[in-house]
């Protein structure tokens, strides 16, 4: 299939105002331009959801000039006419897939779904923005912001079933922070399906509101789950391989910086670790 340049202005600026488009800029006589052309082209020709432009920048020096294009192979995304996305050098086509999941926007029946689950969850419907969060996920299976909220929407509680959505995801690197919190929630999850095997504290006191943290986490009340950990915390930071604390900083980050539990907690949080 050619993909070569005939008209910028109507292939690129005005077709990215209904379409991604994805912009080669190469050279024959560059090698590392041999690398990327094949494997960007591969990408191109299974998909719809973005159209590749290639743009000799030997035949074409005023749209190179344009776009400042000092090195090849360069790579641009296009959306409404503006460059939202970049980069130079020959990537690997695994590499230039996750560029491409990472900046590609979604459809737009894709976004207005998002924008819903968002209110949902900014009006506290939990389980309705669960329940939409699940069906848009199964609709729309290649949709990482979906996905991504829908294991937000699972956590802690719903541990297993996350687990297989995520499943998809987690060798992605942009969401190893997200892997880390859903390990620890899983880890705190076989201690409170099986309290026995947790090891002994410095006292019944430390061990009994620990377990309560348990309860109170799986119940997602996260305020009064935050504050029991807190007090483990406070009393023996080293108890179990130091669970305590990673579980609030698993609960701040499920619930971001801006919820008013992670605002109001953090100063305390900090002040018992040191």
């Amino acid at each position: 299939m050619n993909y070569e340049v005939n008209d910028f202005q109507v292939e690129v600026i005005d077709h990215s105002k209904t379409q991604p488009v994805v912009v080669d800029f190469w050279a024959p006589w560059c090698g590392p331009c041999r690398v990327l052309g094949p494997a960007i082209e591969k990408l191109a020709s299974e998909t719809t959801r973005w159209k590749l432009v290639k743009v000799n920048t030997d035949e074409h020096q005023e749209i190179s000039g344009r776009f400042q294009i000092r090195g090849i192979p360069a790579v641009k995304m296009f959306k409404d006419g503006e460059v939202i996305a970049e980069f130079t050098g020959a990537l690997p086509e695994h590499q230039i897939q996750q560029w491409l999941d990472d900046h590609l926007p979604a459809p737009p029946e894709e976004e207005e779904v998002s924008s819903k689950i968002d209110l949902l969850m900014l009006q506290k419907e939990w389980d309705k923005a669960r329940e939409l969060a699940s069906k848009s996920v199964e609709k729309y299976p290649e949709n990482k912001e979906l996905r991504v909220k829908l294991i937000k929407l699972l956590l802690p509680k719903y541990i297993q079933r996350a687990e297989k959505i995520f499943e998809p995801l987690k060798h992605e690197s942009s969401l190893v922070e997200l892997y880390e919190q859903f390990e620890t929630f899983r880890q705190l999850k076989k201690e409170y399906d099986d309290p026995q095997s947790l090891p002994k504290a410095k006292t019944d006191t430390i061990e009994e509101q620990y377990k309560k943290a348990l309860k109170s986490l799986f119940n997602q009340n996260f305020e009064k789950a935050v504050d029991q950990f807190l007090e483990v915390l406070i009393n023996q930071k080293n108890y179990n391989d130091e669970m305590a604390r990673k579980a609030i900083l698993a609960i701040f980050k499920l619930l971001g910086e801006e919820h008013e539990i992670t605002k109001s907690r953090r100063r305390r949080f900090s002040m018992a670790l040191y």
